[in-house]
């Protein structure tokens, strides 16, 4: 009887577990068999049943004896290439081993330092199994992750296949940093408690005290933070700042034992940046009459997710209405803060309903629907850091574009002028690859930017949006023409044919050179449109056009400008 997937993994992890039990000591076979079958428990067939016997069981004892003995709390990192002449066992990929104590966010923050490391994962197995550890870190034994003995402890164990690397250098440069995220892990998921309660401290302050703005926006800057704390927000850092000013600059000095999570450790260039002054534009919207500031911050997450992190602030009055600080909170938005509606969300329902207002629309009809639309797709990171009067500005002219066969060009800049953010909307099939390379050249050439971040956003729409994000110096930022800007997009996304259509309308007039195009739209080969251009084509249709005509021969004789002479 031919047994399924699940049935061989199953015979093969009972043959891995009872050799496991004969190849270590007495003492430690039970446990080493458990193990092995705790390493296996969750992994596919697939995975597994067609790797040899010798690398499998190989890659579970070799993870096993890694962790015999470790400090407690503190993590043990290795990376290495198996062989069989070294290890008994050989892999094509290069292996990392990690032991530390289990928490949240573990797997997904090492997958992602390894992707951000430029390396692909081949496999992943994460066992977590309850042991228990002498003073001097030695693993006693391994219990049933059930029993709540006092002094059991819970381990997380992780072996990763990555690419290949050899070089030595890279390997403990990579072992340094996937330590450092294992730091910052560690930190968040400690103090996330700590965290919690500070932000929960802060909402209850602003029932209280008197603020400098309209009781509706304070409100609705309660109701967000509320919204923060119930599961739309992975707190990763707090540290409070104070506010002052010294021979006419202003400072946000942190304050000494503010920091939590991964804001605990003061780093050397957060202590540089705190003793510098304020650029102008972050000390003139320091100095805004507003309550909350909603950003991205500068460093990317090592936690969870590796993207920039978001940074919720909150700035501090005293009675006189005087900023006398900020409570800064560094996190990720969940992925329901990105799914659900802006009219489900505090500060952004805000936004809405205010553009919606002020743009006079019935929200029931043709262009209010179509304006609700242009809200709820918006780029949610976009919406939550724009302004009431940029928000109104951008999608009032999405709105006027709708349906509109064009390139269009919006622009944002950041309140501190670290990055451009470009909506570029594009139809859907001029929205290339080379077009959007284009695009990123000319707006970071007319922006003086650089590292350009590129998300697409394509339905069934006539037009595809581009969102791109400039990285740009701030107080260096260029004034620029949007509209010449937009002109010199919309002439990298005009195609071969485009320009065939454009050359027969000017020659025959819109009429006849739309028909002609039509007739002769698939006459030229890809071979042909690179080498020819598409007024060359339009002159070769002429003669091709003649010689239906009348029967006649027609030759063209020219030399190609790359041709030799």
């Amino acid at each position: 009887m031919t047994m399924t997937p699940e049935q061989r993994k199953a015979d093969l992890v009972d043959r891995l577990a009872t050799e496991a039990h004969k190849r270590v000591s007495e003492e430690q076979a039970e446990s080493a068999a458990a193990f092995v079958k705790r390493y296996f428990a969750l992994v596919s067939p697939d995975d597994i049943i067609y790797t040899s016997f010798e690398t499998l069981l190989g890659g579970a004892l070799s993870l096993w004896q890694f962790g015999e003995i470790r400090e407690l709390g503190v993590p043990k990192v290795r990376l290495f290439n198996p062989t069989v002449e070294a290890n008994g066992w050989g892999l094509e990929h290069t292996v990392i081993e990690i032991v530390n104590d289990d928490m949240h966010l573990l797997v997904d923050s090492v997958s992602a330092e390894v992707t951000r490391l430029g390396r692909n994962i081949h496999l992943l197995l994460h066992p977590v199994v309850r042991v228990r550890r002498d003073a001097g870190g030695k693993r006693a034994e391994l219990t049933a992750t059930q029993e709540a003995k006092i002094d059991a402890i819970v381990e997380s164990y992780m072996h990763v296949e990555i690419d290949q690397e050899t070089d030595s250098a890279e390997l403990e440069a990579m072992r340094t940093s996937l330590e450092t995220v294992l730091h910052d892990v560690r930190a968040a998921v400690t103090d996330w408690q700590a965290m919690r309660g500070q932000l929960r401290s802060d909402v209850a302050e602003l029932e209280h005290i008197k603020l400098p703005m309209p009781q509706e926006e304070v409100a609705e800057a309660r109701a967000f933070l509320q919204w923060l704390d119930e599961g739309n927000f992975i707190l990763l850092g707090f540290r409070r700042y104070g506010f002052e000013t010294r021979d006419g600059k202003d400072y946000l000095p942190p304050v000494p034992n503010s920091g939590l999570g991964i804001l605990r450790d003061v780093r050397k260039e957060s202590s540089a940046r705190a003793a510098a002054p304020l650029s102008r534009e972050f000390s003139e919207y320091a100095r805004t009459k507003d309550l909350l500031i909603i950003t991205k911050a500068n460093s990317r997450s090592t936690v969870h997710r590796n993207v920039p992190l978001d940074r919720i602030g909150i700035k501090r009055y005293d009675d006189n209405g005087n900023l006398t600080g900020e409570d800064r909170f560094l996190g990720l938005f969940t992925s329901a803060a990105y799914s659900r509606s802006v009219r489900e969300i505090p500060m952004l329902r805000l936004k809405a309903k205010r553009t919606i207002e002020r743009a006079g629309l019935d929200p029931h009809s043709h262009n209010g629907k179509a304006l609700v639309d242009i809200l709820e797709t918006f780029p949610r990171d976009e919406f939550f850091q724009i302004t009431d009067a940029q928000l109104y500005d951008i999608a009032r002219g999405i709105l006027l574009l709708q349906e509109r066969h064009r390139v269009a060009l919006f622009t944002r800049k950041d309140v501190f002028e670290r990055f451009v953010s470009c909506y570029v909307f594009v139809p859907r099939d001029q929205n290339t690859v080379e077009f959007r390379e284009k695009a990123k050249q000319i707006l970071e050439e007319q922006f003086s930017g650089r590292d350009t971040a590129v998300y697409e956003y394509v339905t069934d729409a006539p037009l595809a949006r581009i969102l791109f994000v400039v990285k740009t110096t701030p107080g260096a930022i260029p004034e620029v023409d949007e509209k010449r800007i937009e002109a010199q997009l919309a002439d990298a996304a005009r195609t071969w044919a485009d320009r065939l259509l454009d050359s027969l309308c000017q020659r025959h007039g819109e009429e006849e050179g739309i028909e002609l195009q039509r007739r002769y739209k698939r006459a030229f080969s890809a071979a042909y449109s690179e080498r020819f251009t598409a007024e060359a084509a339009m002159y070769d249709i002429q003669h091709i056009e003649e010689v239906l005509a009348d029967g006649r021969l027609v030759v063209d004789l020219y030399r190609h400008k790359t041709d030799e002479r």
